[in-house]
């Protein structure tokens, strides 16, 4: 599935300092991984959570197969589009998860815990222009 679709970049630029420390092990594997902290199933029936204010919000799981989704914007017709830290754009239209990541978005740098594809905003007149807003990290070298 082709999607049309024009991705407009914001750039958090990493300078060389900020990426010294870096082992190669941390370069090679994925680094949001939590090693030890055993993995959650996600409920299959909506949860409500209580707030200190004493409300109630409602969460349902609408898409399981994301990795380390991070930013969330609709396009005018519902669709769903959602950053993941490591560098995909993904979509959810009616209710299903597209298999492919939309193509288009940059290399990310993933090499510490703040950077990352983060967040996703469309233009106000997406429908005409089709622009989309991308926030991520970029490694200086």
């Amino acid at each position: 599935m082709k999607h049309s679709i024009a991705v407009i970049l914001v750039v958090a630029v990493l300078s060389p300092s900020s990426t010294d420390y870096l082992t190669a092990q941390q370069q090679d594997s994925e680094p949001f991984s939590a090693d030890g902290i055993p993995v959650v199933e996600l409920p299959t029936e909506p949860v409500i959570y209580r707030t200190a204010e004493h409300q109630g919000i409602k969460v349902t799981v609408v898409a399981k197969g994301l990795t380390y989704p991070w930013g969330l914007a609709f396009l005018p017709d519902g669709t769903a589009l959602i950053t993941e830290r490591l560098g995909t754009l993904r979509m959810i239209k009616n209710g299903v998860l597209a298999d492919t990541p939309i193509s288009g978005v940059p290399k990310v740098f993933t090499g510490t815990a703040l950077a990352g594809l983060m967040d996703v905003a469309i233009h106000p007149q997406f429908s005409q222009n089709r622009w989309v807003y991308l926030t991520y990290s970029k490694a200086t070298q």
